[in-house]
């Protein structure tokens, strides 16, 4: 998965989608415009309804899986992605491992788009 942010440039969009080989973007609704061509717009209220959904099967991923892959700011020029790993995720919802004497917080929208 993929998170992308409607309010970035498109060419970084772009870049993001054919990096991260992507297949299918699931959308609000509105599909942004220029997608590569080996993406396929897909609407949520499709998927939440159960309506049949046409796409291409993947090939499965090698080595450890992957749940997220997040983009860089690219200052260096293009934006990098960095794997956040399904261990990574579950271990922190293994109540034995949690330390509730430290704050975590999770970003679920990009504060740079918040009015």
């Amino acid at each position: 998965m993929v998170p992308l942010d409607v309010q970035s440039p498109p060419e970084r969009r772009r870049h993001m989608l054919d990096d991260a080989s992507c297949t299918v973007l699931v959308h609000d609704g509105t599909a942004p415009g220029e997608l590569p061509a080996a993406v396929v717009p897909l609407a949520a209220t499709t998927l939440l309804r159960g309506g049949p959904v046409t796409v291409e099967e993947p090939a499965p991923p090698v080595g450890a899986p992957v749940s997220f892959l997040f983009y860089t700011s690219g200052t260096t020029g293009l934006p990098k992605g960095v794997e956040v790993r399904d261990a990574g995720i579950l271990r922190l919802a293994r109540p034995a491992t949690s330390h509730w004497t430290r704050a975590r917080y999770a970003c679920l929208s990009n504060p740079a788009s918040t009015p």
